[in-house]
């Protein structure tokens, strides 16, 4: 099973350079995925990249930036302000992340596309489409 999320251009590049090795998420996919599919939700709105998720850590605010601050991505006032009111936190362990050969339009693998809020289970016939540009 493969996933779409939608990740802030300027945190896409934090990812490209290797910046940013964790996503963070307050909410988490429960399924098995193999794929993680990056849609760029400000700039492109296209689908920009793909990775594989080592692993999932649900942590406590605090805990996650005193001990994964420098491979996050983001500054300590922008995790502060993600991070406000919530009691766990979800980081995405990030894997092997690469480019397609060229930026994916979303109307060539999706129908009907709308942004997912937060995650998208792909399905078969999406993936497979998506296989072909990377």
């Amino acid at each position: 099973m493969d996933l779409l999320l939608s990740i802030k251009y300027k945190y896409i590049q934090q990812i490209e350079l290797n910046n940013k090795q964790f996503e963070i998420r307050k909410k988490i996919y429960k399924k098995q995925v193999e794929y993680i599919y990056v849609h760029s939700s400000m700039r492109q709105k296209n689908i920009v990249g793909r990775f594989k998720p080592i692993k999932v850590i649900k942590k406590e605010p605090e805990s996650i930036w005193n001990e994964f601050h420098s491979r996050l991505g983001v500054s300590e006032v922008e995790f502060q302000e993600y991070a406000s009111n919530c009691q766990f936190l979800y980081l995405i362990q990030i894997d092997s992340y690469e480019k397609p050969l060229r930026p994916v339009e979303l109307e060539k693998v999706f129908e009907r596309y709308q942004a997912p809020q937060m995650f998208k289970y792909l399905s078969q016939n999406e993936s497979n489409l998506l296989q072909g540009y990377f």
